[in-house]
């Protein structure tokens, strides 16, 4: 038995949900379909960009402003693209079929999105040029001679 097996089975952490399996599946992946990893901010539900649709920059190291509505408020984030060599250690595993209890490595990220919440800074307006006030020269009184 090598160091990764165990006799016991395996129980989920705290906070984690058991996957389901779903749409993508190994069948789902073969041919010459890539598959995509996004990174969303911890806050945010994955879910708000559900059927938002943008046009990826043409430069791999480009941005794109994306709004999104979350928790009501509209927000603005940048999806920039990670380099590749960031997320080469992992792996994701999907289910052998739609149904189906075992899970397979999938293939490797062909590309890697980042998406940060982007904030816009007030900058500080110039005070208005005031005029120093001008001090009057007092006059001196000139003895008449």
């Amino acid at each position: 038995m090598s160091d990764y097996e165990s006799e016991e089975e395996f129980v989920l952490p705290p906070g984690f949900e058991a996957a389901k399996g779903g749409a993508i599946t190994k069948k789902a992946l073969d041919g010459d379909r890539e598959l995509w990893l996004f990174r969303v901010p911890k806050d945010m539900d994955a879910s708000a960009l559900h059927g938002l649709s943008f046009k990826l920059p043409k430069d791999a190291r480009g941005t794109l402003e994306v709004p999104v509505e979350v928790d009501g408020t509209k927000k603005t984030y940048a999806l920039k693209s990670v380099d590749l060599g960031q997320t080469q250690q992992l792996v994701n595993l999907v289910p052998e079929t739609v149904q189906g209890k075992s899970f397979v490595p999938g293939k490797p990220f062909a590309r890697s999105f980042s998406l940060v919440e982007t904030i816009t800074i007030p900058t500080k307006e110039p005070e208005a040029d005031v005029a120093e006030p001008v001090k009057k020269k007092k006059k001196s009184k000139k003895a008449s001679a």
